[in-house]
């Protein structure tokens, strides 16, 4: 209990104290005036595309667990998932996709664990090319970034190395109390993996990863020119893809804070200096587009969560799709 609290006190104190540097570099009036068009035209069809991710994002849950389950469903799911995610710290918003497919569809919490595993790396390993084109549209050197390759390769190897973790993992454990107990969950965790990493469900995970993070940085682009009024610096697509995916490298380092303040203006910045951006308005339109994800979010989320409250709960157990 104690080291809870600490570790609670811990995430309040990163996020005061990066919300602080944050707030020291912002320029005030630049964020007013961003904050104050967020619901104009060009932002309410940035809205529209970041909806379609969801979209997408249902789509690839629908396909990995089997068609079984409704895309109207799953939908609701990713929306309950996506704004826990977004404001929960350490990533525990996680937490909320097996229990809301076990409460709604009574899937085996170790089938949709797998399964939630299985994209996240997915969506790592859809990171790395996406970055690697960012950087040859935008002629940078590929060598200052080599170690991210590298990190990449690494998921994808540890993605199909999994299956026979399990194995050892059970039979470490076969002979011993409590390994009896989580056999069963080990044993199908490890045949959900089997079947998605390999032949057209594994093609089908990587090409859905794809199409979700270019239609949501799609998304950040429009967001992004309507709040930089700079004429020195000219943003394109490929410079938010570049931008983005630090950011989302950063988020997924092991230092978390609420809603992950800090830690993607840090990546964002960092990619935008490198870039040639002022740092000041690197730090100001990271930190306005980041509010504005955590509200359109919310405006997905919050009515989910409303909605879950009187969603009856189905029964009927769906099978996987492997």
């Amino acid at each position: 209990m104690q080291s809870r609290s600490i570790k609670g006190y811990g995430i309040f104190l990163l996020t005061f104290v990066l919300l602080l540097l944050i707030l020291w570099q912002l320029d005030i009036n630049a964020l007013k005036e961003n904050l104050s068009s967020l619901f104009s035209g060009q932002l309410f069809l940035a809205f529209l595309i970041y909806l379609a991710s969801y979209l997408l994002r249902a789509v690839r849950w629908q396909f990995l667990l089997g068609h079984g389950i409704s895309l109207p469903s799953i939908f609701h799911i990713v929306a309950l998932h996506t704004v826990s995610n977004n404001v929960f710290p350490f990533r525990s918003g996680e937490l909320t996709f097996p229990y809301f497919c076990k409460r709604f569809h009574d899937i085996p919490v170790a089938i949709s664990t797998s399964t939630l595993v299985s994209a996240r790396m997915a969506d790592l390993c859809s990171l790395g090319p996406l970055f690697l084109l960012s950087l040859l549209f935008l002629n940078l050197a590929l060598k200052k970034f080599s170690l991210i390759f590298l990190v990449v390769l690494i998921l994808i190897g540890v993605a199909f190395t999994i299956p026979y973790a399990l194995s050892i993992l059970q039979w470490i454990l076969k002979d011993l109390f409590i390994g009896k107990k989580i056999t069963k969950y080990l044993s199908q965790a490890q045949e959900q993996y089997k079947s998605l990493w390999h032949g057209e469900k594994l093609a089908g995970l990587i090409i859905l990863s794809l199409a979700i993070w270019t239609v949501k940085f799609g998304a950040f682009s429009l967001i992004a020119k309507k709040f930089l009024t700079s004429t020195t610096f000219h943003l394109t697509y490929w410079k938010v893809v570049l931008g983005s995916t630090a950011s989302e490298l950063v988020a997924a380092l092991p230092l978390q804070t609420f809603a992950e303040l800090g830690m993607f203006e840090a990546g964002w910045t960092g990619a935008f200096i490198f870039m040639g951006m002022a740092r000041k308005k690197a730090v100001t339109l990271g930190f306005s587009l980041h509010l504005t994800m955590l509200l359109f979010s919310l405006i997905i989320g919050v009515p989910a969560y409303a909605i879950a409250f009187f969603r009856r709960t189905n029964r009927d157990p769906i099978k996987s799709g492997g």
